[in-house]
């Protein structure tokens, strides 16, 4: 029996008034910042856990445990965007990402349990600490090496925008399709 697989992950999605001002923002900045690929607003998220290439029957197994992780967190949680920053090499980042303030406590404690239900269905847990982001760009492609003090006038313009906080009700369960924009498709919706 051939199963299809994709690449899935599990993630905090955004609220549309969320996307519409971090999307203005990105499009005013993309000018004075060369990274090759701006992320498709509707693809912004926090991951909780990647799944990486999973059976499609390997879903149903998923859903229920998380269903049962997700019974124990008490409630819907407040969270906010923060600062900006940089993954990869100091000189030619490979991420442009925006923090996550708020109740990051609770957020941490979602994590951790999405990593232990997945856990019971096959899947690694997690050995790297938990860094919750939302990825804006890839791969810097400067003529001169990255700058990091680049970002501070451009963090104090989006600071000064950037007065948004949400309330996380829900998860989602992303499906990848790499060629394609938007790059993620939600397939499973699950309620704080």
């Amino acid at each position: 029996m051939i199963v299809n697989t994709s690449r899935l992950f599990i993630a905090v999605a955004l609220p549309d008034s969320i996307i519409h001002e971090v999307e203005e923002l990105a499009s005013k900045s993309k000018a004075g910042l060369p990274f090759q690929k701006w992320t498709h607003p509707t693809d912004y998220h926090i991951t909780l856990k990647f799944l990486g290439d999973t059976g499609d029957d390997q879903i149903p197994a998923i859903k229920e445990e998380v269903e049962s992780a997700i019974s124990e967190i008490a409630s819907p949680f407040t969270l906010a965007i923060d600062e900006l920053g940089t993954f990869g090499k100091p000189a030619s980042p490979s991420i442009l990402w925006l923090g996550v303030a708020g109740q990051l406590p609770e957020l941490n404690r979602l994590q951790a349990s999405i990593d232990e239900a997945t856990a019971k269905v096959g899947f690694s847990l997690e050995e790297r600490a938990y860094n919750p982001h939302i990825t804006i760009a890839r791969r810097y492609q400067g003529k001169s090496a990255w700058n990091a003090d680049d970002l501070k006038p451009l963090y104090t313009t989006w600071k000064s925008n950037l007065e948004l906080n949400w309330q996380v009700s829900d998860i989602v369960l992303y499906r990848s399709h790499p060629k394609e924009r938007p790059m993620y498709e939600p397939i499973l919706r699950w309620q704080l």
